[in-house]
């Protein structure tokens, strides 16, 4: 089987990704380093505020924020990864 790449998209906080990314790590059965899955991860701070937004029901919707800025970079990473630039 080839191996897999797991990407992990915003609309975590910090450390919220963090203890997602140890659960992945976690739940993989490796033997060593090169038997983990490969990880993209995107952590973006300028994202428009959630909490303004869902808990004080004002701001910007960072919804779509969030949804096409994560989509670019990652696109951008998969691109330098398949022509070898990472």
């Amino acid at each position: 089987m080839s191996p897999r790449t797991v990407g992990i998209l915003g609309g975590m906080g910090p450390e919220a990704k963090v203890l997602l990314m140890q659960k992945v790590i976690a739940a993989v059965p490796a033997q060593d380093d090169a038997g983990h899955v490969r990880l993209i991860v995107d952590q973006n701070p300028q994202l428009p505020s959630r909490i303004a937004w869902l808990l004080e029901g004002g701001g910007e919707d960072p919804a779509p924020v969030t949804a096409f800025d994560t989509l670019d970079v990652l696109v951008d990473q998969i691109v330098a990864f398949s022509l070898g630039r990472t």
